[in-house]
Formats: C-alpha cells, structure tokens, sequence
C-alpha cells in the first residue's frame, strides 16, 4: 500500500515537472520572438502605422474644415495631396470672401486645396485648387503651388451673364515676369481664360488686381506695363481693349 502510494506520488511530481519545463519553454520562447521581432521591426511597424492612416477620413471629420473643402475631398476621382493638407490643416481652413460671384445675392469665400493636377499632355503637377464655399460654383486649378488668395480679384460682370469674371495673377515663384489673366466661367461649369498679358514685378504699379478693367458690355481693357532696364526704350506701357467673345 505505502509502495503503490509512493510510486503514484513520484509519477505525480515527475509529471509536474515535466508539465513546468514545457510551460516555461513555451514563455520562453514567446518572449524571445516577441522581443526580436519588436527590435529588428521596429522601423517596418511604425512605417506600416504611418501608411495605414487614412488621411481623406481626417480630412473629412475635421470640424474646422468648410463642408464645400469636405465634398471636394469626398472625390475620389481627385488626386488630393493628403498628407501635406493634412500636416498644414490651418493652412487650409483659411478663406477669402470675393463678393457675390454668380449672382445669387450670398457672398462667396474661396478656399486653396493641394491636388495633383493633369496638365495638356496628361502628365500631372502639383498644384492648388480654389474651391468656392457656393458648390454650385466650379473650382479653378492652378498647376502652381504658389498660390495665394490675393492672386484672384473680382473684375466684374463683362458680359451682364449674372457672373462675374475674375483676374488671376499666376506665378511660377521663380520668374520675374508673371501673368495676368482674365477668366471666364464658361456656361457655369468650367473657368476658361478669356485673355492674358505679362506682368513684370519691377513695375508693380499700378497693382496688378487694377489692370484689368470693365469698358462696358463686352469690353474690357488689359494694361502691361515692361521695364527692360534699356536707356533707349525706359518702360512700355500698353493698354489694349479686348471685345469678349459670345
């Protein structure tokens, strides 16, 4: 009796013992695989965490950005540059208030969106989108990131359709020469320039939003003002008027 009952105590502990070794082995090696795959990963998780953030759905929850900016970004057929609207976001819940732009008596505000624009032979810039808080009101795309409120002013209504016409100072950032442009929304879907002239920055006045200018109906006039630094010609300055074309 005392035998049998010593022999089933050591089978007991021996299996205990056993049962402990595998158990430890078994934590062992949980840790050993945790730990190495937290150092030798470590730049790989934090990238794959990076990746996996969904910036349109920031973009989108974002209290302070305008509901025109949240529809536009809704697009999926726009190519937003997500990451660097969603780094400078109070850049971007900035706008300008231009005045009543298709005539439905409410004051409308533009707002500047970094988007990946497509260029005439399909290749794409970056370059900023004026989104207009009126949706009813097409955005205007600039393949230029350098892009302020103030390079768009209000000319008036040329052509007495109940819309007005804008003017758009483009620049390249780099070159002295920039370009004014007349813009048009044609049968209200799309912005079309209607005509340009140069600008040239060491002949800043009169400034630029006051070139281009309302005769009456249908006309307008353009002035371009040059400086080629030469003795024998000083400054051009040219006026030209324009008949808008129906």
């Amino acid at each position: 009796m005392n035998g049998k009952f010593l022999l089933d105590t050591n089978i007991v502990i021996a299996l205990s013992s056993c049962l402990f070794l595998i158990l430890l082995k078994c934590q062992t090696d949980l840790d050993s695989s945790t730990t190495g795959t937290h150092k030798s990963g470590a730049k790989a998780t934090e990238k794959d965490s990076i990746n996996s953030i969904n910036y349109r759905q920031i973009l989108l929850t974002d209290s302070l950005l305008h509901t025109s900016v949240k529809h536009y970004i809704a697009d999926t057929s726009v190519m937003i540059l997500m990451e660097g609207m969603v780094q400078n976001i109070k850049d971007f819940r900035l706008f300008r208030t231009l005045g009543d732009i298709n005539g439905d008596n409410r004051l409308d505000s533009v707002f500047l969106v970094p988007e990946l624009i497509r260029s005439h032979d399909n290749s794409y810039e970056e370059g900023i989108t004026l989104v207009f808080s009126d949706s009813k009101i097409p955005p205007i795309k600039v393949n230029q990131m350098c892009v302020q409120f103030q390079n768009f002013f209000v000319v008036g209504d040329i052509d007495e359709d109940g819309w007005m016409e804008l003017g758009q100072y483009y620049s390249s950032c780099a070159s002295r020469y920039k370009t004014l442009i007349l813009l048009r929304c044609d049968k209200k879907s799309t912005w079309k320039e209607v005509e340009y002239c140069a600008y040239d920055t060491y002949s800043p006045e009169p400034h630029f939003s006051t070139r281009i200018r309302k005769i009456k109906k249908n006309q307008y006039e353009m002035t371009e003002i040059t400086d080629d630094n030469l003795d024998d010609f000083g400054k051009l300055k040219k006026i030209v008027r324009y008949t808008i074309a129906d």
